[in-house]
């Protein structure tokens, strides 16, 4: 069945490419399909929306976190909630087919989720494609088919400066949402996402909206269909409020939910809306506003002009609603906290990158080398090696995961892409392939962040 469920994420759930990889009868699949209640296509559609959605959570809620470890925080959330169990195996095959597979695309992904177009411009190297699929996913939930074409194209056009043409064909061919040979969209597939999964499950929608935002209300006076997105978005906005402020309210009033579940609440309503607020206002005005609220709620509670059981209602009331936003506050602080350290990750990463990786073509692997493996006893050679030394002591190592330059050894492909960065892409269909270590990787605090060269070897056959 993992087999099965992999081959469903990997073709969007259609049976023919299923069938041909698996090489059973449709029959067969049928059986098996229904086994699971997974027969519908729009069942399968929404399986692996489900699991996308799961996985982009995860990403966002663990930046840092390789890929192998990511697989298995996603299976145990996804086993622990769901009937239908899946294995890493099928979460991995998501992740090899997403745009958010390494860790500048992550860094990228987890720049929209907090509303911040310009970070994610500089993660993507200005490429739009990731972005164009989130708009995507968001605007069908807003607008009406009709308006979402050209409502994208001047969002795209806008934010990049960049015809929206090709990059638009590209991404509904990835989302499977359009079919060119024929000109008609695949509604189904449209529907499967947007008539059974509500916008608030995806983790990027409160950030791509405070984008959007400013935007459609800048554009709204010149272009019709910037006002339609506009109000689109300040309905959204508004229904989504209400719906947050409900759910705490109800959360702060039950009793039997476990330390577990009240943690999920607090995920479900973090505050990205207050990224739109951070294109308005400095960290220490949202702060001061947070704080005059409070404080307008709290002068409140000492005027009790109404009658005794009124007053005490009106109390509890406002007591639930300082809460609320004491709540509020501290996860709003709590992500800011993190979007710093993001931004520190990103600044060593792009030094280390520059001077131990691909780019300098593994500059600080050959010194490293070159000092470590000749005996010279130079005062320009005695500097480096102080270096080097102070580098080790700092908790900046090279690594090899303890393997000898130069070494071959069979690897598979999964632990392959976590592992080792490659000279030139694998040829072998083979689930193990033999790797040679070109150049050491670097680590910090024992976490490798610039990965080991290596190249594949190629057996060669005689005829």
């Amino acid at each position: 069945m993992n087999q099965l469920l992999k081959q469903i994420i990997k073709y969007n759930g259609f049976l023919k490419p299923i069938q041909k990889e698996l090489n059973l009868s449709l029959e067969e699949i049928d059986e098996k399909l229904k086994s699971v209640d997974l027969d519908k296509n729009s069942k399968r559609r929404i399986f692996c929306w489900e699991v996308q959605l799961l996985a982009e959570q995860m990403v966002y809620e663990n930046p840092s976190v390789h890929n192998v470890d990511l697989n298995d925080l996603v299976v145990k959330h996804w086993n622990s909630t769901h009937d239908l169990k899946i294995s890493k195996e099928i979460i991995s095959e998501f992740f090899d087919r997403s745009l958010i597979a390494n860790d500048k695309q992550k860094h990228a992904f987890n720049a929209l989720c907090s509303g911040s177009i310009e970070s994610y411009k500089v993660y993507s190297d200005e490429d739009p494609t990731l972005f164009s699929e989130l708009l995507i996913r968001v605007l069908l939930y807003l607008v009406k088919g009709n308006q979402v074409k050209k409502i994208y194209n001047q969002l795209l056009e806008h934010v990049f400066d960049r015809s929206a043409l090709a990059i638009g064909k590209k991404t509904l061919s990835r989302l499977d949402f359009y079919i060119y040979t024929s000109g008609k969209p695949l509604v189904f597939n449209i529907e499967s996402l947007v008539k059974n999964i509500p916008l608030q499950s995806a983790v990027f929608a409160d950030g791509i909206i405070s984008i959007l935002l400013p935007i459609a209300e800048q554009l709204k006076e010149q272009e019709e269909s910037m006002q339609v997105l506009y109000d689109a978005l300040i309905n959204y906005q508004s229904s989504d409020e209400e719906a947050e402020v409900v759910t705490e309210v109800a959360a702060e009033e039950k009793t039997d939910v476990s330390v577990e579940e009240s943690h999920q609440n607090d995920i479900s309503t973090s505050t990205g809306h207050q990224a739109v607020e951070r294109n308005e206002l400095t960290v220490q005005e949202q702060i001061e506003d947070y704080a005059k609220k409070i404080i307008d709620l709290s002068s409140q509670l000492t005027q009790p002009e109404l009658p005794e059981k009124e007053v005490e209602e009106t109390e509890n009331n406002q007591l639930k609603e300082l809460e609320l936003e004491n709540q509020r506050l501290y996860r709003h602080l709590e992500r800011l906290q993190q979007e710093k350290e993001q931004v520190q990750y990103k600044k060593l990463f792009d030094l280390f990158d520059g001077i131990a990786g691909k780019k300098s073509q593994y500059l600080l692997s050959e010194m490293f080398d070159e000092i470590t493996q000749h005996d010279d006893s130079s005062m320009l050679a005695g500097k480096m090696k102080n270096f080097f030394n102070y580098l080790r002591m700092a908790g900046i190592e090279p690594t090899t995961y303890g393997l000898d330059l130069g070494e071959e050894f069979d690897i598979t492909k999964e632990a392959l892409k976590d592992k080792f960065t490659l000279t030139s892409p694998l040829t072998s269909q083979a689930e193990k392939v033999t790797i040679k270590i070109l150049k050491r990787g670097w680590s910090i605090e024992g976490k490798t962040i610039i990965f080991p060269l290596a190249e594949e070897v190629v057996a060669v056959t005689q005829n």
